[in-house]
């Protein structure tokens, strides 16, 4: 069985610290970008929205369930 994963998301601003919680991650839809709240309550962005995969990040990904 699978499961699906949602992450928080919206568009037109980034992500602030009040918007998520530590570990949390969240997309902005309008620009593919990839957000997480740290243990020190600041937001970063982990990912660039640069529109490219890399197969071999996802490949052997597993969901715990």
């Amino acid at each position: 069985m699978s499961n699906t994963i949602k992450l928080k998301r919206g568009s037109g601003s980034d992500p602030s610290a009040s918007d998520l919680v530590v570990g949390e991650v969240a997309v902005r839809t309008d620009s593919g970008k990839l957000f997480t709240k740290k243990d020190d309550n600041s937001v970063t962005e982990i990912g660039g929205g640069s529109g490219a995969i890399d197969d071999g990040a996802i490949t052997n990904a597993k969901v715990a369930s």
